[in-house]
């Protein structure tokens, strides 16, 4: 696997939902190839979770602790759920039993006959989506009809066929109006068509009104954003190939993207939709086809240097040539900061450079990664990357600490990280968490 180790290769739990629709013995093999690349690198938002963390798992045992795909009417049995033993446990758990059926109860006015039927084409739709066309429906019959829809739309192909024929018929945006996703003045392009709004601001009300887990509302906003793209038949794919089970895995597959330098596929209708969310969402993931990617690896791979002096060598380049974004004066210190793009990354990992002039301690270099995607942590993996490749071109510490170890992440957890320090001639060089910006980073101190 070549430039295996220039990179850090991830899977996600989209991964794992295309497997499981997989009812043979196959995607043991898939799981198990994945496997020699991705390692223990599992990306997943958990149910809980305000935002996307690395689990350590191989794709086969994140496989293995998937829940049993059921239909989703199953998960709303209201009758069996208040059989529960748990209900009829004690006095306590019996008002809630009351509360909680008196709470599904309540009436929900939709007015969803009544606005159907002077559209005699849009109701036959819908009744495929919700058998029981009604204006008022209780919280218990419409969650249970919503779950209806929702296996429609997953299990029933000539569904989801419908309702985006329906809206390739009724709005016309790619026939008539000739939108095109990749103008770069798509987002308010359909203000001029019966959407009446920007791409953005319907998106904002198509998506789904989550209260019970506004930790997932990042989640909730891309991938609708990426299934409209679908439903609206603005990414020109032809109806007889879409499915909407397809569309949500890719939108998933994308989010997960989102927070990675690249997303590499095959699939040009996963590659387009998600590089237009990107760039509306100014989200800095590369969107390669594979083909693209294999031709480009070692570019992109970056220069890994053999000794602390043909280092100092790509330093100087960047300082001296490199592209400065910021300059600016501390307010607190007698400092001056310039900000400048690495060239390539530093040691495959850091892409910005903090160049500081400093009245009392001298100049200062600080080295760390600022990524203008979704991902709000490092792993540890990446720590223990980047530290072995600084010690292969740096040698052992000045405490004689070599490549990273299972002590490392230990203090990396309870936050007493030491890091690696080195002295070489004039300069003093430190891996560490930097204190003032809680960024893994690699300062260089004249």
């Amino acid at each position: 696997m070549k430039y295996k180790d220039r990179f850090m290769y991830y899977f996600s739990h989209a991964h794992l939902l295309d497997l499981q629709r997989d009812k043979t013995e196959k995607k043991f093999e898939d799981l198990k190839f994945m496997g020699k690349y991705v390692d223990y690198n599992y990306l997943l938002l958990e149910w809980k979770e305000n935002f996307v963390n690395v689990k350590v798992a191989t794709p086969e045992e994140a496989f293995l602790g998937l829940a049993e795909d059921k239909p989703i009417i199953d998960y709303f049995n209201f009758d069996e759920l208040f059989d529960d033993e748990v209900f009829n446990s004690s006095p306590a758990m019996q008002l809630a039993k009351e509360v909680f059926k008196k709470q599904f109860s309540s009436t929900l006015k939709l007015n969803l006959a009544s606005n159907l039927d002077t559209q005699p084409e849009a109701k036959e739709l819908w009744q495929k989506l919700i058998p029981d066309l009604k204006d008022e429906y209780t919280l218990k019959e419409w969650m249970q009809q919503f779950s209806h829809m929702s296996d429609a739309l997953f299990n029933d192909k000539s569904v989801y066929k419908d309702l985006r024929r329906f809206a390739l018929d009724e709005l016309q945006l790619s026939s008539k109006y000739n939108i095109d996703i990749e103008s770069i003045n798509f987002n308010d392009d359909l203000r001029g068509t019966p959407i009446q709004q920007s791409f953005l601001d319907f998106v904002e009300k198509a998506k789904p009104n989550n209260d019970r887990h506004p930790e997932h509302k990042e989640l909730d906003y891309f991938t609708t954003a990426y299934n409209c793209l679908n439903i609206l038949g603005i990414d020109k794919e032809p109806n007889k190939k879409a499915k909407f089970i397809n569309t949500f895995h890719d939108s998933l597959h994308a989010y997960y993207a989102a927070h990675c330098d690249y997303l590499i596929s095959e699939d040009e209708g996963l590659l387009l939709k998600a590089k237009v969310i990107f760039k509306l969402l100014n989200i800095d993931t590369k969107v390669l086809h594979v083909n693209d990617f294999e031709k480009t690896i070692g570019q992109l791979s970056g220069i890994i240097d053999e000794d602390a002096k043909s280092y100092l060598t790509l330093l100087r380049h960047d300082l001296s040539k490199g592209l400065v974004i910021n300059n600016k004066q501390s307010l607190r210190y007698n400092r001056e900061y310039t900000t400048i793009k690495a060239s390539q990354n530093h040691f495959g990992f850091f892409n910005r450079l903090d160049y500081i002039r400093d009245q009392d301690d001298g100049l200062i270099v600080v080295l760390y990664r600022d990524s203008l995607n979704l991902s709000k942590f490092t792993s540890y993996k990446e720590f223990e990357a980047v530290t072995n490749k600084i010690v292969k071109v740096m040698g052992l510490d000045k405490y004689l600490k070599g490549e990273y170890t299972e002590e490392d992440t230990e203090q990396i957890i309870n936050g007493e990280w030491c890091g690696r320090t080195w002295e070489i001639d004039e300069f003093e060089f430190c891996l560490e968490i930097n204190k003032g910006t809680n960024k893994f980073s690699f300062s260089i101190i004249l």
